[in-house]
């Protein structure tokens, strides 16, 4: 939730490494496929004791479904776990990523489309759009605790990053077709978290805690030419952001049946940029602070392990990004003043339960956002971003799952979604245009996944089949990418030699070869909006384990 986080305004996904198993094991996973793609893995991890530590190595590298969008990825993870005392635990992570080339196909007109979906924009390939990153990232966490609400923790992290990104994006002043915009930056990141939790009762936790970051980017934009830099900088500015967030949580047992879930936390994100470049006589420098309070409250009661209903409510704080606030339509440097953050409130009602081998979960709920950050239509291709006055989400999901027979699972979920602008003018010189009632673009009102999971012994198959009903790709509901569906099938088999396990597998990813466009560019300038996916691609692989079994 966004009180026990901040600054996001649909929550946070909270992941947690899998620790090693006892002793030494070694994972190795090689995977080829159609459009040239690759992926070789490794994965060693080894546990004595009360230290754990684990090494994870993978390169992956595809041609790409479309023209001009070939990409290749290299990473490095290392984790270290170490018991300190009966009660603490320290734990180390260190990541590294290098991203030497991810080229940009752009996004297609409903012609270029229909012709050739597996075609790019012309001027990203005129303009060499890509990018490579190379970024370092460093955390330490130390945690003490009794297992009963009782115990402290405390985060410290590093990151450091460098992003070359040449942009499809014509620059300020005289402009020709392979003339783009050559971005550069370099970013040092740094922060950290504590908190501190006690049980009052033996039915209510109380947690409470701080966290505080700082962000420095310097970033230089210069007009390049088919990719390659110039030297005529039109950019050069260093941007911070600092944020402190102290927060609370509540957990209370009401009774063995009735829990409540509570939290509050206050935002304070300060924003400031320093203008290098004044040889323009305009010095863009200037600060702005954001601020504000988020809480969220939840009432769940287990009547039977077959239903369990639940009810929530909270509110949420969402501030623009660096890149929202540094892109204007006019194309000046510094940031956009006219920018805010949006602020949301969502309540949400259901039931989930499991019995004879069923389960469910039920939700309906309803999220009014005001000052929504959006993307306003793209000028001369370059986009910025603007606040829509208010918008609404509201929408059904369900979630169904059985094990009718022991070789057989099956899972199926299905989401309805409203979403709808509720007040937003924009200028459409001279005059205003409304689009209240308007559907909030990229968002379908129906999507579907089942997935049948087939398992004999050692061999299993999968079947997974996606829907997802038109979307539109602006904000005046006048371009729409079609509904769609797509079918995968994969199969593996496990083959066991001595302590070795052996697991080689297939995957056909769209089976039936349909043409569809899952993703779009909002707003897009000249009407270049819609995103094509691969037809049939069809991936081999091979997964190999030593040692112990995790």
């Amino acid at each position: 939730a966004s009180a026990l986080y901040g600054n996001g305004s649909g929550g946070v996904l909270s992941l947690s490494t899998a620790l090693p198993a006892e002793g030494f094991h070694q994972r190795l996973r090689a995977v080829v496929g159609g459009l040239g793609t690759s992926k070789l893995a490794s994965m060693t991890g080894w546990r004595s004791g009360g230290t754990d530590a684990w090494l994870g190595l993978s390169r992956f590298a595809t041609d790409g479904f479309r023209q001009h969008s070939a990409a290749e990825a290299r990473q490095v993870s290392i984790g270290l776990d170490r018991v300190v005392s009966g009660t603490a635990r320290a734990s180390l992570r260190y990541f590294f990523a290098d991203l030497p080339q991810a080229e940009n196909p752009g996004a297609l007109t409903t012609a270029e489309v229909a012709a050739r979906p597996d075609s790019a924009a012309a001027g990203n390939i005129l303009r060499g759009a890509n990018k490579s990153v190379t970024q370092h990232q460093l955390g330490l966490t130390l945690r003490q605790g009794d297992g009963r609400g009782n115990g402290a923790e405390v985060t410290v992290f590093g990151l450091s990053r460098d992003l070359i990104n040449p942009l499809a994006t014509a620059p300020p002043g005289p402009a020709g077709a392979t003339v783009g915009t050559y971005s550069a930056i370099g970013r040092l990141a740094g922060g950290w978290r504590a908190s501190a939790g006690r049980s009052l009762t033996s039915t209510l936790r109380l947690r409470a805690g701080i966290d505080a970051q700082l962000m420095r980017d310097d970033r230089v934009n210069r007009r390049s030419r088919g990719g390659a830099p110039s030297d005529t900088v039109v950019v050069d500015q260093r941007e911070k952001v600092f944020e402190l967030g102290p927060y609370a949580s509540l957990h209370w047992e009401i009774d063995p049946r009735l829990l409540l879930l509570a939290g509050a936390r206050f935002d304070r994100v300060r924003f400031s940029v320093r203008d290098h470049f004044l040889s323009d006589g305009v010095d863009n420098s200037g600060v702005r602070t954001m601020s504000a309070a988020s809480g969220s409250a939840g009432l769940s009661w287990t009547m039977s392990p077959g239903f369990v209903p639940y009810a929530n409510v909270s509110t949420a704080f969402e501030t623009p990004t660096t890149t929202e606030l540094v892109n204007q339509a006019n194309g000046a440097v510094g940031f956009n003043l006219t920018l805010d953050p949006q602020r949301s409130v969502s309540a949400e009602i259901g039931a989930r339960g499991e019995e004879k081998g069923w389960r469910y979960s039920v939700a309906v709920y309803t999220t009014s956002v005001r000052d929504a950050l959006v993307q306003a239509r793209e000028q001369g291709g370059r986009a910025f971003f603007e606040n829509a006055g208010r918008l609404r989400h509201r929408g059904v999901e369900v979630g169904l799952g059985a094990s009718p027979i022991r070789w057989l699972r099956a899972d199926l979920a299905y989401t309805f979604t409203d979403s709808r602008f509720t007040d937003y003018r924009i200028p459409n010189f001279p005059a205003i245009d409304t689009l209240d009632g308007k559907r909030v673009p990229a968002i379908p009102r129906h999507s579907l996944r089942a997935v049948l999971d087939f398992t004999w012994g050692e061999t299993a198959i999968s079947l997974d089949h996606q829907l997802a009903s038109s979307i539109f790709a602006d904000d005046r509901n006048t371009l729409r990418a079609d509904a769609w569906g797509s079918t995968s099938i994969r199969a593996s088999q496990v083959l066991r030699v001595g302590g070795r396990t052996f697991t080689p597998f297939a995957q056909i990813q769209n089976l039936f070869d349909r043409k569809i466009v899952p993703s779009v560019t909002v707003n897009g300038f000249g009407g270049r909006v819609f995103e094509p996916a691969a037809g049939r691609v069809v991936y081999v692989g091979l997964d190999v384990r030593l040692g112990n079994r995790e």
